[in-house]
Order: C-alpha cells, then structure tokens, then sequence
C-alpha cells in the first residue's frame, strides 16, 4: 500500500512539473494571412505506443507508413528492425532478420520505410548502405546500392535516409549528403540518375562578387549547394512529393513542398488564395503569444496519399497542415505540448483512408487522428467536386458554411460548383466573398460573354448615340466659345494650359518660366486631383484589381500618393540649385504638377476599365498605366530642360542624382524613426521602473 502511495505521488509530482500546453487546435487563414479559430476538424482516435500494441519497446522510431490493408509499419533506427502492426494497431512482427538466397542478414539503424500497392516493403537499410526490398515475412526480394563511381560524386557513400517507390516499379532514395536530388533507380535496380533539387538562387551580391573575383578567389569562395530535402512520399498517381524544412516563407516564391515530375519539374500547383504551401503564415500564432517554439514552419515530412490532397507535418511547431489538390489550406491542428493531440518531437506522418496518424519520436508513439463530421464535410464538399457531383458539392459547402461562415476555401468552393452549373453571377458573389480572384475571373469572363450575346444590339446602339452626342456637345461648346467675349477664367485658362503642356512640352514648359502662364489655383486643382485618382484607383478599382490582401488605410494612402512628389520637388531644387538651375520652387513645383496629367488621365481611365477586363486581360490595364507613367516621366525629362536650361546631358544627370537624393532622404527618415522609437522605449522603461520601485 506504501508502495502505491508512493507511485501515485510521484506521478502527480511529474504532471506538475511538465509543461502542459493548451490542446491541440484546429484554425485555417484568411486571405490576409491572418490565423483563424474553427471548429474542431478532427479529433484524437487513439494514442498508441509499444505498451498499446503489444510488442518491444521502441528505441528510436524514425518513420512510419501503411498498406492498402491498414497495416502500420513503424521503422526503429535504434532496435533495428521495422515493426508491423495491424489495422487496430496491434502486435503482429518485428522484421529484423532478413532472408535473403545468401543465407541471413539483419537491419543496421534502418531510417525510412514505405510499402507500395503490391505490398512490397522498402527499407532504407543506413547501416549497412543499401535498400531492401522483402515481403512481411523478411524474405528479400531486391538489394539496392550504388557506388561513388556510377553517381559520379567525390567521397560518395550512400546513406540511404528516405525510400519511396511509384506504380512503374521506379524506386526513389533520399540519401544523405546527396544535394543534387533524389536517385532514382529502375525496376531492375539500375541508377538512373537524380531528379530534381531545391533550386539554387545566389544573392546579387554573389553574383557581383563571382564577376569581379579572381580566378583563385573564386575558387576559394564558398560553393553555394542546393537545401537537401527532408523527407518524400508518392500519391496514387505516381508522383514524387519533396518537403525542406525550411527554404522560404513567402508565399509568392517559397518551394518548401514540390510535386515532381520523372524529369523533376515542380507541378504542384500555387493556391489561388494563399500562393505556395509555407505552413504557418504568423508565428507565434495570436492566440499562442507565449509560445516557447519561435520561428517559421519546418516541414519535416509529407503524406500525399490521401484522395483530397496531401499532409504536411510541421515539426517546428508541431502542426499538421491539411491541403487540397490545388493547395489550398483547408486546416491546421496540433501543437507542441504534453496533452492529448499535441507532440513533443513529431517526424513522420502518414494517413489511411479516413485517419492521419503522426510518429513523435520523443514519446515514442503514434497519435492516430480521425475526421470529425465538420472536418468530413470538408473533405466530402471537396471530393463531390472532383467527382463532378456539383450539387452535392454545393450542399455540402453550404453545410460546412453554416458551421464556420469565415472560411475562406468553402467560398471559393462555392463559386467554382456554381460556375460548372453555369451560375456565373452566384459564382461571382461568392468568389468575392471567399476573395478568391481567380475563380472570380474564371466566373466573371464567362458573365461577360452572357451579358454580351443579351445585350449586344442595345449596346451598340447606345455607344452610336452617345457618340452623336458627344458630336454635338463639342459642336455647341466651340460654337458658344466663338460667340462668347468676356475673358476666360483664369483657373480654367490655367487647366486648359495643362493639356497644351502635355501635348507641346517644349513650348509649354518654357511659356510656363519665362511667360508666367499658368497659375498656382490650376495647380492645387491638378495635385487635389491627383490625389484623389491615386486614392480612387486602390480603393475603387474592380475585385479583380485589387489587393485583397491588404486592407486600405487613408493616411497610408495620403501618404503615397502626396510623399514622393513632395520629395520630388524639395530633392530637385536642392540638385538643381546646385548645378546652377534656373528653376525656381514654384516653378518646379508649377511643372511637376503639369507632368503628373498623362498619370493622372491614364489612371482615371484604367478605372472603369478595370471592371470590364478580367484577370488574364490584366496586361492591357498595365499598358494603359505604364503609357502614362512613361509620358509623365518624358514631361518630367523635358521640364528639366526647359525650366533650368539644361543640356539634355545635364537634365539626365540631375534626375538621377534627385533620385539618389530622395532614396538617401528615405533612409535617414526611417534611421531617425528608429532612433526616436528606441529613444522612446528607454524611456518608457526608465518611467516603468520609477514607478515600480516608487
């Protein structure tokens, strides 16, 4: 009785010491990238260890995958065997010794396993540099191994750490120190060669060096190698997945997780709502603010088997992130912790049929999670589709809808069921409302064609009008003009005298300094103006030609489009003052201001075009901008000219050395912010510490 008291004491001694954290979670992202709470996607089924299954200890397990049948097979690096257990997770062998027609051999610190659909078991055999292929029973069937002299590589040895094979009887190894790929053999056991790698991207600062660099320094210079990949699975239809633990974590360049061809060409496709799979987005998440795990997602394995899509395990932050076949993030759970769902050293992970089960090689056993019904509808909303079900597809999203109205996937899952039933004006809603701008595009072209084909008649008759009109308006106005005697405005003289610099600059710019035309109200009127296009053309552009992504803010907004022309005009004077420049501030403030009109006009007229062009039309949106751009920036070339009387020599020069001038007037701003923050945390906490010891 002593004894048990003593037990018991103990282990409420050890949970009060361990660190419990909060239980695993599930969430997803917006559009801004920002994390989510949502109903619980799955739930923990099982916890299974050695004790559970009812076999040896494991020492060091390494990995983990299963058969068509539901077979676990867990390989154990320190005890050397790969152990299999059954569909309820129950003892069933330990392979250990091989038989082979040699005689017998055993496993040395084998680090990977995979069974294919024929039920072949690979096992990348480190310690004794090859890669077994054996039934259940330990009867091998093929022996894996190269040399130094068929890879072609300097003090080669092969380590095999990771083993996949395809349905073609192609077998891929993930070895160590091997930074051109994977090596790929045949099915008579032949190297072929390697398939793909982590591509290489020196910085322009390597580049530079390697051009100015001697010979011998070049030499000297460290090589810089490919990211070897951590871990590589295979889906059904024969293609090799590759997770790196970490290369990136911006979403528009990052190749963390690939989808290769034979010939290693990345397919995996880019999410139409968060751009390439990184994992978390935000780290530490908000509600996970005293996180002791700092840092991005490290992608430690992948599992690409499942009919929806494919697995990542994060085991920086012990996460599991869930993707669909167009990687797009339907949720994320778990956690790095002590309690129920949560891990503490997670390294494998793999699914079967309807659970995902996850290898944590510090608590030596196997979390099996299963899908609840929230998380099902889900993947069943998901499956309908892929199926060509659209109705229940629509179903079911709404389904899921009605539990979570936040997500994002369930929107754009809702718009793309509505457009193979041809409801384009539904898919758009719904697209909008999931911010999903490509499937909002793909809805949007086929409502224009609809649109077009009903109203072509009424539409061409309404432009003929409208172009009488405008005949007879023009007509009026100049009539009105040659019969009208009183003096213009002056403000409207001014902002006529606008167009006539844009169209004649040499002539306009130079009546502008030394005819005084032109006045200052025309020019408040101008910068107001452009302004307000600048303003109107963020925030009121088409769904389609927005940054859905960032949230408009006006101050911000202000300050973009009323900074850089201000920089302009102080940076010009101060260059141009002392290169001897007629100009003087009103002048150049007077010209820059007649520049702007050609961006001012273009922009206000890629408006309302944006809401007639679709996202794969985009390009004639840019033109119509850069056209502007272009023209303000030759208006911009020649005021230099004209106002100050430069040579053109001269006038190029200055505007690079403005350009200097306002990137070097940037940074000492944000120096001086950052000397005034730090200045201002000092002392705030000189403050704090008063009052505490006050």
């Amino acid at each position: 009785m002593k004894k048990l008291l003593c037990v018991i004491l103990a282990l409420f001694t050890i949970c009060a010491v361990l660190p419990f954290s909060a239980s695993a979670i599930s969430y997803t992202y917006n559009v801004q990238e920002e994390a989510q709470l949502m109903s619980d996607a799955v739930t923990v089924e099982s916890y299974v260890d050695w004790f559970y299954a009812g076999c040896p200890e494991w020492n060091e397990p390494t990995d983990i995958a299963t058969d068509g049948d539901g077979k676990v097979y867990i390989c154990d690096a320190a005890g050397n065997s790969v152990i299999v257990l059954d569909s309820k997770f129950r003892f069933i062998k330990s392979i250990e010794t091989l038989k082979i027609s040699e005689g017998s051999d055993k496993l040395v610190s084998p680090q990977g396993v995979y069974v294919d659909e024929y039920k072949n078991i690979y096992i990348a055999d480190r310690g004794n540099n090859r890669v077994i292929v054996c039934s259940i029973d330990g009867v091998v069937s093929r022996v894996i191994t190269v040399d130094a002299k068929k890879v072609y590589l300097e003090n080669f040895v092969f380590e095999p750490l990771k083993v996949a094979a395809d349905k073609w009887g192609n077998t891929y190894v993930l070895a160590k120190n091997v930074y051109e790929g994977l090596l790929q053999f045949d099915s008579a056991d032949n190297f072929i060669g390697f398939v793909g790698s982590n591509e290489v991207k020196p910085s322009i600062i390597d580049i530079l060096w390697k051009k100015i660099a001697t010979k011998k320094q070049r030499e000297q210079y460290t090589k810089t190698v490919p990211v070897e990949f951590d871990n590589i699975d295979i889906d059904a239809d024969g293609f090799v997945y590759t997770v790196t633990a970490s290369i990136s974590n911006s979403p528009e360049s990052a190749e963390n997780v690939r989808k290769q061809t034979a010939k290693g060409s990345n397919i995996l496709k880019t999410s139409e709502l968060f751009g390439n799979v990184v994992g978390d987005f935000e780290f530490p998440l908000t509600w996970d603010a005293k996180a002791t795990v700092k840092g991005s997602s490290a992608f430690k394995d992948v599992s690409a088997s499942q009919s929806y899509g494919f697995s990542c395990l994060d085991s920086n932050h012990g996460r599991v992130f869930v993707y669909n076949e167009n990687s797009d993030l339907l949720f994320a759970f778990g956690g790095i912790g002590t309690v129920e769902g949560t891990f503490q050293k997670p390294v494998a992970i793999t699914s079967y049929e309807d659970k995902i089960m996850v290898l944590d090689s510090q608590t030596k056993g196997i979390t099996v999670f299963e899908f609840t019904d929230y998380g099902s509808s889900i993947l069943e909303a998901q499956q309908s589709y892929i199926d060509g079900d659209y109705k229940e597809s629509e179903k079911r999203w709404k389904a899921v809808l009605t539990q979570n109205s936040n997500l994002a996937i369930a929107y754009a899952g809702l718009a793309k069921t509505y457009i193979m039933q041809g409801e384009y004006s539904d898919a758009m809603y719904y697209a909008k409302l999931g911010n999903d701008q490509t499937t909002y595009s793909k809805a949007f072209k086929f409502y224009r064609q609809e649109q077009l084909s009903k109203y072509f008649f009424p539409l061409i008759v309404a432009f003929a009008v409208l172009a009488v009109v405008a005949v007879i308006a023009v007509y009026l106005i100049k009539k009105r003009k040659a019969n009208k005697t009183s003096a213009p405005s002056p403000v409207l003289s001014g902002l006529k005298f606008s167009g006539f610099v844009m169209t004649h600059p040499f002539k306009g710019f130079w009546d502008m300094s030394h005819e005084r035309k032109g006045n200052i109200v025309s020019v408040i009127i101008i910068y107001a103006v452009y302004v307000l296009i600048s303003i109107c053309s963020e925030q009121y552009s088409a769904f389609l030609f927005t940054d859905v992504r960032k949230e408009f803010n006006l101050i911000t907004a202000l300050c973009t489009a009323i900074v850089p022309v201000l920089l302009w005009c102080v940076c010009n004077w101060s260059v141009t003052t002392l290169t001897d420049g007629d100009g003087k501030p009103v002048e150049i403030a007077m010209a820059t201001a007649y520049a702007l009109v050609p961006f001012v006009l273009f922009t206000a007229i890629s408006i309302p075009l944006t809401y007639v062009f679709t996202k794969e039309e985009a390009m004639f949106i840019t033109i119509i901008k850069l056209f502007g751009i272009v023209w303000t920036a030759f208006l911009l070339l020649v005021s230099n000219i004209t106002v100050h009387d430069f040579t053109l020599p001269k006038a190029i020069g200055t505007i690079v050395i403005t350009i200097v001038g306002i990137l070097i007037v940037i940074f000492l701003a944000l120096l001086v912010f950052n000397l005034v923050q730090q200045m201002a945390y000092f002392i705030i906490s000189i403050y704090n510490q008063l009052v505490i010891r006050l």
